[in-house]
């Protein structure tokens, strides 16, 4: 079997300066590079249904002036640059056909002012405008074959350059009428001229302090997001199809069981409207494909659908340090569905249904460090294939009649990780050890369809992994 070479790493530097008291400023750059490639051999082994290579590049620049009007007020300004770029090439495992040569490169270019004002110790507000300058370059091919519900498609070819522009600004007031209340009305308003659309966004929030130890809060709003460039550049009438919108409801509370010890409790509802749905995939919430594909298809007939709705409890105890001690033990209930273009509510592969997680650690001393992760998750869903129809196109086809219908084993994993410190002057040095998934479970990521082997398959997560490491601190 041939290896698997690959490559991931990131620089970051941050710089900061005070000019004076009243002038800050800072300098970030993140870059990140990640190269795939995955042999055939390699890819037949694992099941896969392509081979190729994947490569991904991210710079991230940003500068920041934050300005001290005096005792009642500050502003924040900045520029930044986000640099993408993907290059894709994959060929099918089965027949050595092109399958999806994918190009594109983007630079979003940002400017955000944000400011904030006492009027008094009862009355202040805070408002802000940003700018959003888009230019995109894809240069794409999506081979012909068969959908997931079985519809031929043809050759797709993509060279589109898309420019656009988006603006928005807010503005948010806060007032205590007593001590003990704080309300916070709110409106953010955004624009995007490449499809002439805008939107209103009101929010509100409230919070009470009942005593010391609780504090109960809650909020309501509107939340907006643009469709992202590789579903616009598809096609042309796609600017007739409106941006997701999502009405957020949240209520919940803090509670102190001691000085280090922090009880949380939190409801949402969260109803979401003008979902995105491929007319010739009417029972997939497009949104979760790349949870199956590992990025999104070509899509040529895309139109908001129905709505759908995700609501839950978020339970959290936290634990500061003390004693050497310290942890966090969380345990959420959820449920996330949606209503498809037939009508039909279904669960959304991200519906686990209850999320639980246990961290946490003991300081020996300044030098050691020991800390442990333990994570569980239901089962998610998934939708069985037909194995008829996958068969005799050779492609991988859903039994639709069964839409997310199934459930995948549930999630387990549990990690640990020892840390020894080492002081200098002016600098510390720290090596650890690190192994995930300790117990070496075997936890299914997705259900698959192999078309070089024509048979279902469960794709497992990493094994048991050890990791040693180094960090430097100056």
């Amino acid at each position: 079997e041939e290896e698997q070479p690959s490559w991931f790493y990131d620089l970051q530097v941050k710089l900061t300066y005070s000019l004076s008291p009243k002038h800050q400023f800072s300098f970030i750059n993140i870059y990140s590079y990640d190269d795939w490639l995955m042999p055939k051999s390699y890819s037949i082994n694992n099941y896969w249904n392509w081979y190729g290579t994947l490569n991904m590049e991210q710079n991230i620049t940003g500068f920041s002036w934050k300005y001290l009007w005096g005792e009642k007020g500050f502003s924040n300004t900045t520029l930044s640059n986000i640099y993408n770029k993907y290059k894709t090439h994959l060929f099918t495992t089965a027949n050595d056909e092109d399958r999806v040569n994918y190009n594109s490169k983007e630079n979003i270019i940002q400017v955000r002012n944000t400011n904030f004002y006492m009027l008094t110790p009862e009355h202040r507000i805070e408002f802000g405008i940003e700018s959003s300058l888009f230019i995109t370059d894809h240069n794409d091919f999506f081979a012909e074959g068969y959908d997931l519900y079985g519809n031929y498609k043809p050759d797709l070819f993509i060279d589109t350059k898309i420019n656009g522009l988006k603006l928005g600004g807010f503005l948010s007031y806060e007032w205590a009428p007593i001590p003990q209340l704080k309300l916070t009305p709110g409106l953010r308003i955004d624009y995007f001229d490449y499809n002439d659309e805008y939107t209103l966004s009101p929010r509100f929030s409230a919070k009470l302090l009942v005593n010391e130890k609780l504090a109960v809060s809650g909020s309501v709003g509107v939340y907006n997001q643009f469709l992202p460039s590789y579903f616009l550049v598809q096609n042309e009438n796609f600017k007739d199809v409106h941006m997701p919108t999502t009405y957020h409801y949240v209520i919940g509370l803090n509670y102190f069981l001691s000085e280090d010890l922090k009880f949380s409790a939190e409801y949402y509802y969260k109803d979401y409207r003008d979902l995105l749905f491929d007319k010739d995939l009417p029972g997939l919430y497009l949104l979760d494909e790349p949870i199956n594909n590992l990025f999104f298809s070509d899509h040529t007939n895309l139109v908001n659908g129905s709505r759908g709705y995700s609501q839950g409890i978020e339970l959290m105890i936290q634990k500061k340090m003390s004693y050497n001690f310290y942890g966090l033990a969380s345990l959420s209930f959820f449920s996330c569905k949606y209503m498809d273009l037939d009508e039909i509510w279904r669960s959304r592969i991200t519906n686990n249904e209850i999320l639980a997680a246990l961290e946490g650690g003991y300081k020996l001393n300044e030098e050691w460090e020991f800390s442990m992760r333990w994570s569980y998750a239901g089962g998610r869903p998934y939708t069985p294939y037909d194995p008829f129809k996958s068969s005799v196109l050779g492609n991988a086809v859903f039994d639709i009649n069964k839409i997310n219908t199934q459930r995948l084993p549930y999630y387990l994993v549990l990690s640990i990780r020892a840390d020894k410190r080492f002081y200098f002057s002016s600098s510390n040095l720290i090596l650890y050890l690190s192994i995930w998934n300790l117990f070496d479970r075997k936890n299914v990521s997705n259900h698959g369809w192999s078309e070089y082997y024509n048979i279902p398959v469960n794709y497992n997560l990493i094994s048991i992994v050890p990791i040693l490491g180094v960090e430097y601190e100056f």
